[in-house]
């Protein structure tokens, strides 16, 4: 600042440029940024008025200036502006506000300083703002954009399109819920996995080679967003048409970057995730739901009821009113396929508190799958544990566990393939243990459907005791019974976090989703 340059250019005079002389001079301070106190920190809302200006100081009754200063005017600089001096200001909602008000950025920006009645206040700060595509847009078609645009950088902030992100953003709302009522297990993953479906778009299949464009043209939203969020890939896909898939992922998020669409009469930036269900939106869905005077807690299916309400005024919400495109933007659709794969969360969880699967069996199976497969795959031998003799891998066990998978290839070329799959995954990640589970989760993901439906007579029957324990009905619950029912409940509160009436709707639900699929 030039006080700063004045004092600074005084002492170098008065120690003959003695440098090191002029530093003793220098104190230093801490500085604290607060928001809240109004200490290099401000946030400037939507008003009719300027963001710094000053004052005449007053002195109490007492107060004796140095000579030098009689006769001065002295000026107190207030404002916004001034108090985040050293750190940083946001513009909120810039462009809500009178565009009057903020012509006086055009040169504060470039002179780091801003002219108010008696004085010019020295800024020392980082200047952010906001606003939504649709106010850009309108804002582009006035004669004042010119004069703007080369003074500001524009950074694209789109919603987020992976639901575990998206989820974290829930989490401290979510967590003041839980003060007052039980929040059940998968309540943040709904709504933040429908948020997202509603924030994608569909893939244009004339971008991508013609080994890929039938992949892409096959994806659903559902595919798109598991793909995003964590890699994985849809069922059905040969190993090179999985490898190709992930590796278009930067692809993916880099179509629609520069689209552009109409809508309402503006032509706007049509990049993924510009449009689709809000955080601010979806807070105030899992408040509603959480007002449910019907139930003591707060759980996903309340959520999806909340959901099922909100599609019936389309008319408020301007991502509800985009035309489907191929299962894209179809926000009924999307209810139906979290409803699906809230069941298959939810199913897991509720089977393994039965004890009907146990998860050890997964594992042997698929272990025991792999060791003739390397040994098929190597042209070895495998030792009989019970005789020692070496003998051929086992095509039974092969091919009982690919009877559970859609190939897309022979047998050969997918085993063959699944060995390459393990050994880059061994040569990326060369100090971890081999993860099938990650390496090979749709193997898993088949292998325990399949276990499901094998279990579907056992699981409605012990689900029918679970259900009407701990109410007057609870007599008809065979003594035999009793211990698998208590085991149930405590499964689903010590591991999964339940309520014991959160997970008697969990387990009503899984029950009735069943039923329905039979």
């Amino acid at each position: 600042s030039n006080k700063n340059k004045l004092i600074f250019d005084a002492l170098m005079n008065a120690y003959r440029g003695d440098w090191l002389k002029v530093m003793r001079h220098v104190q230093v301070e801490r500085f604290f940024i607060s928001k809240r106190y109004r200490t290099g920190a401000a946030a400037i809302e939507p008003q009719q008025a300027v963001d710094a200006g000053a004052k005449p100081m007053t002195f109490e009754h007492g107060v004796v200036l140095p000579p030098v200063l009689h006769g001065q005017p002295l000026m107190e600089l207030m404002g916004e502006l001034v108090e985040a001096s050293g750190g940083i200001v946001e513009y909120s909602d810039f462009l809500k506000r009178n565009l009057e008000l903020n012509k006086y950025l055009l040169s504060t920006v470039e002179r780091g300083e801003v002219n108010m009645p008696g004085a010019v206040a020295q800024l020392n700060l980082v200047m952010l703002g906001n606003c939504n595509e649709k106010q850009l847009s309108a804002f582009k078609q006035m004669p004042d954009f010119t004069s703007y645009k080369g003074r500001i950088e524009l950074v694209r902030a789109p919603y987020l399109l992976e639901w575990h992100k998206e989820r974290e953003i829930y989490k401290p709302f979510i967590e003041e819920v839980d003060e007052t009522r039980h929040v059940a297990p998968h309540t943040t993953d709904v709504a933040a996995l429908w948020a997202v479906l509603t924030r994608l778009r569909r893939p244009d299949p004339g971008k991508y080679s013609s080994d890929l464009a039938g992949v892409i043209r096959r994806l659903t939203p559902m595919d798109k967003a598991k793909l995003y969020d964590t890699g994985a890939v849809p069922d059905g896909l040969s190993s090179e048409e999985k490898r190709l898939l992930r590796s278009a992922i930067p692809a993916l998020r880099d179509e629609h970057r520069d689209t552009t669409a109409e809508f309402e009469g503006f032509v706007c930036a049509a990049y993924e995730g510009r449009r689709g269900a809000s955080v601010r939106e979806m807070k105030s869905l899992i408040a509603e739901a959480a007002s449910d005077s019907t139930r003591k807690f707060l759980s996903p299916l309340a959520v999806l009821e909340s959901l099922n309400r909100l599609l019936h005024d389309k008319s408020v919400y301007d991502f509800m009113r985009l035309e489907p495109d191929e299962g894209y933007h179809d926000c009924e659709l999307f209810t139906e396929e979290v409803r699906s794969e809230y069941f298959r969360w939810v199913s897991v969880e509720v089977y393994d508190s039965m004890g009907l699967v146990e998860q050890t069996e997964y594992d042997r199976r698929v272990d025991d799958y792999f060791k003739h497969v390397r040994a098929y795959v190597a042209g070895e031998k495998i030792q009989n544990p019970r005789t020692g003799a070496f003998e051929n891998p086992s095509v039974e066990i092969m091919e009982g566990l690919e009877k559970l998978m859609t190939l897309r290839e022979s047998p050969d070329g997918f085993r063959r393939n699944l060995i390459t799959r393990i050994a880059a995954y061994s040569l990326d990640n060369p100090t971890e243990k081999l993860d099938y589970h990650e390496i090979v989760a749709d193997v898993f993901k088949n292998l325990r459907d399949s276990y499901y439906r094998d279990k579907s007579k056992a699981l409605v029957q012990l689900a029918k005791y679970v259900l009407v324990s701990s109410t007057d009905d609870q007599g008809i619950i065979p003594a035999g019974e009793r211990p698998k029912v208590e085991r149930t409940l405590k499964m689903m509160r010590e591991k999964y976090g339940y309520s014991d009436e959160s997970a008697k709707e969990a387990i009503s639900f899984v029950l009735r989703t069943v039923r329905d699929r039979e």
